[in-house]
């Protein structure tokens, strides 16, 4: 009886003129909601979660140019611990265009961050510290061959301070160092590949 009675409801709602009541019929019937009057029920993707084929990409690599670069800032801590004197050294240098300078000019960031460890004395930490960076950033080929700069500082700092020690043998010490150089772009396209290398 109760199916029955139902039934002759939604035939008498169906077959009413009003628009409304035939979507809230249809809309019952099939036991869901009735469609929103202005929101269609299709569903919008915004344009990146949307896949693309590389080929249908206009975009290449080497046209984009990032708007964002970084700004670098550091701050360094030492604690001398249970030693009776520090031999520990550091270099913070978040901008090494301003502070030493360049040959060769560098767009974005450009930072230096040393640590040197001082062994039986300060004096190799401390040379090191002072003669590294000018080594490294007086490069006629920094910052296009970084890692043959860099290794050419560590032996012209070795050997500076090797001499140093001949004129003054209380200079006698050591250090180890960990380096950390932050460079974004350098130059053009066409200094970074060298004038013979193809596009």
């Amino acid at each position: 009886i109760e199916r029955e009675r139902l039934r002759k409801n939604e035939s008498s709602s169906s077959s009413s003129s009003s628009p409304s009541a035939s979507a809230t019929a249809t809309a019952t019937a099939s036991g869901g909601k009735p469609p929103h009057p202005i929101y269609p029920r299709s569903l919008l993707r915004h344009p990146s979660l949307v896949r693309t084929r590389i080929g249908d990409a206009s975009v290449q690599p080497e046209d984009c140019k990032p708007e964002f670069l970084p700004i670098l800032r550091s701050g360094a801590w030492a604690d001398i611990g249970f030693r009776g004197s520090m031999e520990d050294v550091y270099i913070c240098t978040d901008s090494f265009v301003n502070d030493y300078g360049g040959k060769n000019p560098i767009e974005g960031p450009a930072a230096f961050y040393a640590v040197f460890d001082g062994h039986g004395g300060k004096h190799a930490a401390d040379f090191a510290c002072q003669h590294l960076p000018r080594f490294i950033f007086e490069d006629d080929d920094f910052p296009r061959e970084i890692e043959r700069v860099i290794a050419s500082a560590f032996a012209q700092t070795d050997c500076a301070f090797a001499k140093a020690c001949m004129l003054d043998a209380d200079l006698a010490s050591g250090t180890t160092a960990l380096a950390a150089l932050v460079i974004g772009r350098f130059g053009s396209r066409e200094t970074r590949r060298g004038p013979n290398e193809n596009r």
